[in-house]
């Protein structure tokens, strides 16, 4: 009996983990945060957010062992960004230590301990290493880590599953973020990941879908900066559903407010209209206006790009031999560091060069256009087949964390059983005992 039941038992063990996916979209057990966390949060994720030291200093006076890869998790972070060595080793230390415990003990530790990895390679500049580094991270996850921990590693992983075209993981990663966001009541949480599911949305051009998201996180959303890229989001969605006039207000608008990316595409949507409704002198002085801000930025990719947009305004202001000058010059570090932002203003100055009968000069863009996009296309082929193999790692780290828990569950249930066959065996004796008690009262009363 007992081997026959030990043998299905193990059967079922096998049977389960067999059928189990991956878990990364698995729910934590408790989607309330505890008192210590919801201090955590505040104290390290509630923008904005104090400097480093201060919050270093603060975190130590927050018990770690309640939520330990929490609480490491953001020493690790603040530790990097304070430039704190023995902070950044300790923290690195104990979430290997928690990694390496098994995984029954309430904090498994290995989401945490990819996700210090991820920042420690963000910092260093590798944003290849930092994606996979993400996928592994949200696939670590358990419902035995806190809902912190879930929704921020989930919220930065929908970013980059979106980046990486897995559109169907980001929703579902976000998804979760949302419910973690309403039960806590945390409105900036919601406003930003209702901001990532509205991207997603709008990549999958489910523009209705993405609308209505944008209007349920315009409300919420108190931070300036954060609302503007929701407001960009919003003018690019009615640009790409022919409601250009509105997209156009929009840009207007955030420019205005001297948001850089809304001036660029202004820009860009004025060189797509005709002479009669851009004169070359508004367009000449947007552009240098754009160069100025990008210049004051040090983003070196929008410094970039408003040079080539300048070089557009110059060949559609009528100087096609500086214009072309200019672009080449201005195409230098895009061509080099970011061509996937590269080919889109390239496609745009091919059409350009033929609308104003640089035949020649568009043919040749479009040679290069075809020779460039060929290039990318094999980078983001080896990026994909990289992390598919990165998600397969983390799936059967999911599926071996799994198995040990449910052996440890097994284990337990073990222990039940045999522990209440004990005291059935003692109720049974104590029963029996009784029932002698009682036959001997009754033959002693019938005796006499």
């Amino acid at each position: 009996m007992k081997i026959g039941w030990f043998s299905c038992g193990i059967a079922w063990l096998f049977g389960m983990a067999s059928t189990i996916t991956v878990t990364a979209q698995e729910y934590p057990r408790e989607l309330k945060f505890t008192p210590v966390e919801q201090q955590i949060w505040q104290l390290t994720m509630q923008r904005p957010v104090a400097p480093a030291p201060h919050i270093l200093e603060n975190l130590q006076q927050l018990p770690a062992a309640e939520t330990p890869a929490w609480w490491w998790l953001q020493r690790c972070r603040f530790a990097l960004q304070a430039g704190d060595k023995t902070a950044l080793d300790s923290a690195r230390a104990a979430l290997k230590q928690l990694e390496n415990q098994n995984a029954a003990n309430e904090f498994a530790g290995s989401a945490a301990g990819y996700k210090c990895q991820q920042l420690s390679k963000f910092s260093a500049g590798e944003s290849l290493d930092t994606r996979q580094l993400s996928f592994l991270a949200y696939h670590s996850l358990t419902a035995r880590d806190a809902p912190a921990l879930h929704a921020w590693v989930g919220l930065d992983y929908a970013r980059d599953a979106l980046q990486s075209g897995f559109y169907d993981s980001a929703a579902n990663a976000v998804g979760l973020v949302l419910t973690i966001a309403r039960r806590n009541q945390l409105p900036q949480l919601e406003a930003d990941s209702l901001a990532v599911q509205a991207d997603i949305q709008a990549a999958a051009e489910q523009y209705p879908e993405a609308l209505r998201t944008i209007n349920q996180a315009l409300p919420l959303q108190t931070e300036p900066r954060q609302l503007q890229h929701l407001q960009l989001t919003q003018a690019d969605i009615l640009l790409a559903t022919g409601r250009g006039q509105e997209a156009q207000a929009l840009y207007q608008t955030l420019w205005q407010q001297q948001f850089l990316q809304a001036g660029m595409a202004l820009l860009a949507l004025y060189l797509q209209q005709t002479p009669a409704d851009t004169t070359p002198d508004l367009l000449m002085q947007l552009s240098n206006e754009l160069q100025q801000h990008a210049a004051q930025s040090g983003d070196r990719e929008w410094i970039a790009i408003s040079r080539l947009r300048h070089a557009m305004v110059l060949l559609v202001s009528g100087q096609p031999a500086q214009a072309q000058l200019q672009f080449d010059d201005a195409s230098g570090w895009l061509l080099q560091h970011r061509l996937a932002l590269y080919i889109p203003e390239l496609q745009r100055w091919a059409l350009l060069l033929a609308k104003h009968g640089q035949q020649q000069a568009a043919f040749n863009a479009l040679q290069q256009n075809l020779r460039l996009q060929r290039q990318l296309d094999a980078d983001e082929h080896n990026t994909q087949a990289q992390l598919s193999s990165t998600l397969l790692i983390a799936e059967q780290r999911s599926r071996e964390l799994k198995l040990v828990e449910l052996q440890q569950q097994l284990k337990i249930s073990r222990a039940e059983v045999q522990a209440r066959q004990q005291q059935l065996w003692l109720l049974t004796g104590l029963c029996a005992g009784l029932a002698l008690l009682l036959l001997g009262l009754l033959w002693r009363r019938i005796y006499r």
